[in-house]
C-alpha cells in the first residue's frame, strides 16, 4: 500500500474480486495508517490514528480506484469513507493502533 499511496504500481498478482477484503498498512513519513478495501462492494475505508482529513480520504479513493482499474475491476460507485474510531494517545504507537483498529472492525 505505502507504494501505491507514492505513486508507484504495485507487483501484486491476484484478482481483487476473489476477496471479501484487502487491506493494506500505508507508513508515509513515519506515520502509519490504514486502507481497508471491500472489492465487493466498490468501497474503502481509511483510518488515520491521528484523524482522517478529507484530502487524505480522497487521496485513498484515487489510489484504491486506480489499482482496481489496473486490475480489470469496475470503479464506477466506488467510494471511500472512515469510520469512528479512538485516536491515538501517544506519538509512537500509530502501526499498532492501525492493526488494533483493523482487528476491531472485523471482530
Amino acid at each position: 500500500m505505502t507504494a501505491m499511496w507514492q505513486g508507484k504500481s504495485p507487483r501484486l498478482k491476484m484478482n481483487p474480486m476473489d476477496y471479501e477484503v484487502i487491506l493494506g498498512i500505508n507508513n508515509r513519513h513515519n506515520h502509519w495508517t490504514l486502507v481497508v478495501i471491500y472489492p465487493q462492494d466498490k468501497r474503502s475505508l481509511f483510518l488515520d490514528p491521528l484523524g482522517e482529513s478529507k484530502q487524505d480520504i480522497q487521496k485513498c479513493l484515487q489510489i484504491t480506484r486506480a489499482f482496481m482499474r489496473k486490475k480489470g475491476c469496475s470503479v464506477s460507485w466506488w467510494t471511500c469513507d472512515t469510520v469512528k474510531h479512538p485516536k491515538q494517545q501517544d506519538s509512537t504507537s500509530c502501526g499498532i493502533f492501525a492493526l488494533k483498529v483493523h482487528t476491531n472492525l472485523h471482530t
